[in-house]
């Protein structure tokens, strides 16, 4: 991958989708980015963990939106 590419991603914090035949494969991300978007998701899953009892029917749905965070579990989207 040029130098070029990387240095200009870290610089603005962009992110550049990398496609195999039209599908997206893999993210190109700046390391401030990529630590700032792991520390949210460390909040998110905190609060939703604390507040399990109010969450109700929900739960389910957020444990499955946690999980594939962490990539215990593939994530299937439908193509459009």
């Amino acid at each position: 991958m040029p130098d070029e590419l990387v240095e200009s991603v870290a610089e603005s914090n962009g992110v550049v989708v990398i496609a195999t035949d039209g599908e997206p494969k893999a993210v190109l991300q700046g390391i401030h980015s990529f630590h700032s978007l792991h520390r949210a998701v460390d909040m998110l899953e905190t609060l939703a963990t604390e507040s399990a009892d109010c969450l109700g029917p929900r739960r389910a749905e957020i444990d499955q939106v946690l999980a594939e965070l962490r990539g215990e579990q593939r994530v299937h989207r439908p193509q459009s």
